[in-house]
């Protein structure tokens, strides 16, 4: 489910969720409902450490990136991820791609994800400061997924996201996964000059 608003501040849950796009409005209001009713009920079982990273089988339409031979600094972004936050299976970025034509996933856990071609839901987060909270039950693993726009050091907006894939309890209030999430992004922020920067190579 989506929740989907301009953000502002540290307490980013949208207070009206009917000024969403008509296209993701419904799905906003329940989503809303969901993070401030108490607690969030997420299906299924939390995942363990040891099951990270979790493989999918999913294909994706590619855009033209390709990783290139170098580690990029997007990617050495992410690499730390779960790392230095335990409660991540993982995480990705999407960024709008250098011939700004596209935007597609630039850096991820998962190498085959790199370069898939971003859905129109993803752009609409990082070109519109909107955010998404997702709590899904995929092959038997339940993990609440957080899908906000990247922030860089000076704390302005950039044509990036964040992804990040949470460990979760069905018992979880999703507020505090929430909350979890922007301290993540914000922290990451003081390491990101701006969008170019996630191109370059990592030193």
């Amino acid at each position: 489910m989506l929740i989907s608003a301009p953000l502002c501040g540290t307490n980013e849950i949208p207070k009206n969720p009917m000024k969403t796009p008509a296209r993701l409005r419904t799905i906003a209001v329940a989503a809303l409902a969901a993070a401030t009713a108490g607690t969030a009920r997420l299906p299924g079982k939390p995942v363990s450490p040891k099951d990270f990273p979790h493989v999918y089988d999913q294909e994706f339409a590619m855009s033209s990136y390709r990783a290139p031979a170098y580690k990029t600094y997007a990617q050495a972004l992410v690499d730390e991820l779960p790392l230095k936050y335990p409660d991540l299976e993982y995480g990705l970025i999407h960024a709008l791609l250098p011939n700004g034509a596209e935007h597609a996933v630039i850096a991820s856990h998962r190498p085959g994800q790199v370069g898939a071609l971003d859905i129109l839901g993803d752009n609409e987060i990082s070109d519109n400061q909107l955010i998404e909270i997702n709590p899904r039950m995929r092959e038997g693993f339940s993990r609440t997924v957080i899908i906000l726009p990247m922030k860089n050091s000076k704390g302005e907006f950039i044509r990036a996201s964040w992804a990040l894939y949470f460990y979760t309890y069905p018992t979880d209030d999703v507020r505090k996964v929430f909350a979890k999430a922007i301290e993540i992004r914000d922290e990451l922020a003081k390491k990101v000059p701006d969008l170019a920067s996630l191109y370059k190579p990592a030193a």
